[in-house]
């Protein structure tokens, strides 16, 4: 995993509102317990595209897990 979360920090260094790295470093965030960094991660995708049903439901996710 931490291979990958530098993956997604580099490609988000490119491109600061790249959502797919945003989403994919929330749910590694999630599995690894770290609820603060997950949800973070996804309130990077909801502000990015307000209208995206799975962003809201991610981010909801990681509230629920994070017990907030």
């Amino acid at each position: 995993n931490d291979e990958a979360i530098k993956e997604f920090n580099k490609a988000l260094a490119f491109d600061p509102q790249n959502s797919t790295a945003h989403t994919y470093l929330g749910k590694i965030y999630l599995n690894q317990g770290k609820t603060a960094d997950a949800i973070r991660e996804f309130k990077s995708v909801v502000d990015n595209d307000k209208t995206s049903v799975t962003a809201h439901n991610n981010l909801g996710n990681a509230y629920l897990q994070a017990k907030q």
